[in-house]
């Protein structure tokens, strides 16, 4: 929902976080718990994925878990879904 929400001046990718800026972000997804820590990471994790990153998703789980929000199970996931490694999500 808030991928397809905004019009990023034709940016793809993380671009939006950079676009939205944290209190856009925050005030979109507001309904969901944690929001203001999660509207945070967002936004720096968007800045990071495009200065650090060339604005890819990084392959390895090192790579992900120093990236804002993103810890072991959710690096799992993203490394399996995206990346079809052999890595299992659980808490």
């Amino acid at each position: 929902m808030l991928f397809s929400s905004y019009e990023c001046g034709g940016k793809s990718g993380y671009a939006f976080g950079t676009f939205l800026g944290e209190k856009k972000i925050r005030e979109t997804i507001k309904n969901i718990g944690l929001y203001n820590s999660k509207a945070k990471n967002l936004f720096l994790l968007s800045n990071i994925l495009i200065n650090d990153h060339n604005g890819k998703v990084p392959s390895e789980r090192d790579a992900l878990v120093k990236l804002p929000g993103v810890g072991r199970k959710t690096a799992n996931v993203v490394l399996n879904t995206f990346f079809g490694k052999p890595y299992i999500a659980v808490d």
